[in-house]
């Protein structure tokens, strides 16, 4: 229960004209109900209660008990009562918490509400876990809200982090009710996965649609529980105060009942690509008082679930199908079947080098820099440079016709030859997604080439390091750096390459993995300390010349020449390299 200001709504009442009318979707017997059929305190087995004062978060006046002066069963009808004693107030604020909690369907409540300026009346639904953090991140649903001041308006409201009235964001709707203090109407709010919908009898006048974007704009995929209170005053109940004369306000409500709702089509969630015995997960979207029956392929072994929304299972050696059968009161599902592949079995990408004799890659044209693109036998291409300003990063470029999802295929490989003294000074493969960003922090870096004149298999698997924003998913081209950069060095040379592909990162194995390497001063005139302990470390000088071999984390390079150094050390993970220079 909200603080909500009354104009942001009348904007919302010609959308309210536009929605139809709609008849309780529900099926067979309610699976949670109260109808009030004895006398005393609410059933304990159904109801708890949220008691104290402070202000509920909104300025509001009373202090919520679990006395029987408060609230009771009597006559088919639960009573809530706020009661003024020696100027203070009292209410009671009923919760279904851990004894009635639900994931979707329709939670009815037949209720009379009371008037009076200052009374602030609701029906309405909280998180049971706050799986999302604290309010409003995990969500709120009022079904009814009524506020005494306004007394022929009844409000629907939904909050989110997204969506809540301390941002002016919240999405709600409200409809005319002039007869909602003095006789029992139906309060209502239908939820699925992907709609709330509230009503008053059978009238929606309100529907709050699922985005698909994240849980900021929909939490309401877990388990909320029922509150029925009477608040006095507070930062909206109270906003034109308290009528002074009023020393109490009951709320009676006839019946409390829970149905599942007519489920849709099930989608089943998961892994579209999974390892052979890799242990995974699906889920399709819970409904109350369903069965879950699953069916896998025949070496898929069931870990637990079977029977539930969600079931872990240890994959088999096979791809093939995952099938769900969702079984209600209401209905029989069948879901999508969602195919699921072995990743050995993905089908590589190959990157061809030429159409006829046209080539696919494009030169990045710099100033100062020339190069030029032949072809070398059947598709294989060599790039011919001639670079006088490497800061302006010379470079050539595959653009895919439609961008393309490495998520699996993130294996790079390539096929590259030069010769020793027309070799680039360094070289590097980036994969650019479509908002132009590439991996920063998981650079594939060919350091040092072999420059033998024969063909040599570098590889590297994208996708593995932090950058922010990098889209693996979304890959529009294939750049490649060379002589390029501080560290780059002017000069003339060629190197050529066989078609790249594009594999499977589970299926290729001995890559190269590239990490950074840290290390410090740099540039150094003495002493070179790295990041950190490595097993082996070889310094090559800018001729691709080894100048040093040894261990640990501290060198001295007192007497190495000025110059540009590359240092390739073999840690934990991997090839971890970086540049230093050396001055004196």
């Amino acid at each position: 229960m909200s603080n909500m200001k009354p104009l942001i709504f009348l904007l919302l009442l010609l959308f309210t004209s536009l929605l139809g009318n709609a008849q309780a979707n529900t099926c067979g017997d309610p699976v949670w109900s109260d109808e009030f059929n004895y006398e005393g305190a609410p059933d304990p087995s159904k109801w708890g209660y949220d008691v104290g004062g402070g202000g509920w978060g909104n300025q509001e006046l009373q202090t919520y008990t679990n006395n029987r002066n408060n609230s009771w069963v009597a006559d088919g009808k639960l009573f809530i009562k706020a009661i003024k004693t020696n100027g203070s107030w009292t209410s009671a604020r009923l919760v279904t918490r851990q004894k009635g909690d639900w994931t979707y369907g329709r939670i009815e409540i037949r209720a009379k509400i009371p008037a009076g300026r200052g009374i602030w009346s609701a029906i309405w639904m909280l998180p049971t876990d706050f799986s999302y953090g604290n309010w409003p991140n995990s969500g709120e649903i009022d079904i009814m809200e009524h506020v005494g001041y306004d007394v022929n308006r009844i409000y629907g409201t939904i909050h989110t982090e997204a969506f809540n009235h301390t941002l002016g964001t919240q999405k709600g709707s409200n409809t005319m009710e002039p007869t909602a203090y003095t006789e029992f109407h139906d309060y209502a709010v239908e939820w699925d996965a992907e709609n709330i919908s509230i009503f008053v009898d059978e009238k929606r006048y309100f529907t709050f649609q699922n985005l698909h974007k994240t849980s900021a704009e929909w939490p309401f995929d877990k388990r909320f529980h029922l509150l029925l209170n009477i608040a006095i005053g507070g930062s909206w109940g109270g906003a034109q105060g308290l009528d002074g004369t009023i020393t109490e306000a009951v709320m009676e409500i006839e019946h409390v009942k829970v149905y599942n709702l007519a489920p849709q089509q099930p989608v089943i969630i998961g892994p579209e690509f999974v390892q052979p015995n890799e242990e995974v997960s699906f889920e399709c979207q819970q409904v109350s008082n369903a069965s879950f029956l699953w069916d896998f392929p025949e070496d898929v072994q069931i870990i637990d679930g079977q029977n539930t929304n969600l079931i872990n299972v240890i994959w088999g050696e096979t791809s093939g199908p995952v099938k769900v059968k969702l079984q209600t009161p209401c209905d029989t599902l069948d879901a999508n079947p969602l195919n699921v592949k072995l990743t050995t079995e993905l089908t590589p990408l190959t990157v061809q080098n030429f159409t006829g004799e046209n080539t696919a890659w494009k030169v990045n044209e710099t100033a100062t820099n020339t190069v030029t693109l032949e072809k070398v036998g059947n598709d294989n291409l060599r790039v011919n440079f001639s670079v006088q300003t490497p800061t302006n990063n010379p470079s050539i470029e595959y653009i895919f016709d439609e961008t393309q999802n490495l998520s699996q295929n993130s294996c790079l490989v390539i096929n590259l030859k030069t010769e020793k003294g027309s070799a680039p000074s360094n070289l590097r493969i980036d994969l650019i997604d479509q908002n132009g960003k590439s991996e920063t922090n998981n650079l594939f870096k060919l350091e040092p080439l072999n420059d033998s004149g024969n063909y040599a298999e570098y590889k590297h698997i994208f996708g593995t390091g932090t950058t922010s924003g990098f889209d693996i998913e979304h890959i529009k081209s294939i750049r490649i750096y060379f002589n390029y950069g501080m560290f780059g060095t002017s000069g003339t040379g060629y190197f050529e390459f066989q078609p790249i592909q594009l594999k499977n990162k589970i299926t290729s194995t001995n890559y190269l993995t590239v990490f950074p390497l840290q290390c410090w001063p740099n540039p150094a005139t003495q002493l070179l300390t790295l990041d950190r302990n490595y097993n082996k470390v070889i310094i090559f000088n800018n001729q691709g010349q080894q100048m040093y071999e040894g261990s640990g984390n501290s060198i001295d390079v007192s007497r190495f020449q000025n110059g540009i150094y590359l240092i390739s050390a073999t840690g934990e993970r991997g090839i971890y390299q970086t540049k230093f220079i050396k001055l004196n």
